[in-house]
């Protein structure tokens, strides 16, 4: 039996980005303006551009050791990646208070590369701590960069992972 939906295997013909952990204990190329400051809030900056399998952070966050905490409205997660299928695992920072966020991809609304938690406009809810499917591509799957915003702040990312 296959799985539907998020439980649907992953596409491995086009799976070429490997999961991303977003904690100092574990992550690799992170490319935003500043390096990063451990344990206390920080401003980053997102470049211009972004290399395949990289990541950056913008607004203001706090890189602890196996998670990232968004301190403010606007912050956002910038993933550049080449995968059908784009997860976040994310908590509300105040357990029991959903936290809205914005998903783009390539600077647009995802449409009908929407995943199971958000709708095509790219807007979905942090309600529990659990992986959230941002996005399903349809083909062709190409280098993407997908921008998650959090307009009130307030929520943890702990992975990024792809299929």
């Amino acid at each position: 039996m296959t799985g539907t939906g998020d439980e649907a295997p992953a596409d491995w013909s086009t799976l070429e980005t490997p999961e991303t952990y977003l904690g100092y204990e574990r992550a690799e190329s992170f490319v935003s303006a500043a390096e990063p400051v451990r344990d206390r809030p920080h401003g980053y900056t997102a470049p211009a551009r972004m290399s395949r399998n990289s990541w950056a952070l913008s607004g203001d966050w706090t890189i602890r050791a196996d998670r990232i905490v968004a301190n403010r409205p606007r912050a956002s997660i910038l993933v550049r990646f080449h995968a059908r299928d784009l997860h976040l695992v994310m908590t509300p920072a105040d357990r029991g208070r959903p936290v809205r966020f914005e998903m783009q991809v390539d600077g647009r609304a995802p449409g009908d590369a929407q995943g199971l938690d958000i709708d095509a406009a790219g807007t979905g809810q942090i309600v529990e701590p659990r992986m959230y499917q941002l996005l399903r591509q349809p083909r062709p799957i190409t280098d993407r960069t997908a921008e998650l915003s959090l307009p009130d702040g307030a929520a943890e990312a702990f992975v990024v992972t792809y299929g």
